[in-house]
């Protein structure tokens, strides 16, 4: 009786192991993989119990072994920043036209004090070209002996409540007092956003 018990209880374990439902990572089947944790994930159990787990950020690779593992979240988009800054010696004084990918986006002008703004909306993920364009403001003239700038930094940055920090500079420009002539300036910077 005891015998029929174990055999009986064993049939049943391994039933279940063959009903159980399997499990999906964004669409593709990863019934393999061990030990990986997800983050920010949507999951749903479907009626046959196969557990559908949507994780935007994640992508599935299939190895040389045909099993599938789950890849690393891909980079989290980031936030990208224009800082303007004047010498302790004086302005360029240059106006400056900021183009990306061909859109002019605004004038920063030779009187503005430093200004601070967000380009993040205006970038595509993967390559973008940045233009600057600067002309000499019409109340100033080239000082061969000043040692004036203005400077125009592009980076990956974080907005805090008063203040941006640019972690990684992307471009940095500067339009010296010292020179007459326009200048046209093109960056090109990788960005990831959303």
């Amino acid at each position: 009786m005891f015998r029929k018990a174990i055999v009986f209880m064993l049939v049943l374990i391994f039933s279940m192991a063959l009903s159980a439902g399997s499990i999906y990572l964004n669409g593709v089947k990863i019934d393999g993989v061990r030990d990986q944790e997800f983050k920010s994930v949507n999951v749903k159990i479907d009626k046959d119990g196969n557990i559908h787990i949507s994780a935007p950020g994640y992508i599935v690779k299939t190895g040389d072994e045909q099993s599938q593992k789950a890849s690393s979240p891909v980079t989290q988009a980031k936030s990208y920043f224009l800082v303007t800054q004047i010498s302790t010696n004086g302005r360029g004084g240059y106006d400056i036209d900021l183009f990306i990918n061909g859109n002019w986006i605004r004038k920063i002008s030779n009187k503005d004090e430093q200004i601070v703004m967000d380009l993040t909306k205006h970038l595509q993920s993967g390559k973008n070209t940045i233009r600057l364009t600067g002309v000499k403001s019409k109340d100033s003239v080239a000082d061969p002996l000043s040692t004036g700038f203005t400077e125009v930094i592009v980076g990956e940055g974080t907005a805090g409540k008063n203040n941006v920090v640019i972690d990684k500079p992307l471009i940095n420009y500067k339009f010296f007092a010292k020179d007459a002539n326009p200048i046209i300036k093109d960056f090109e910077i990788e960005a990831i956003v959303k």
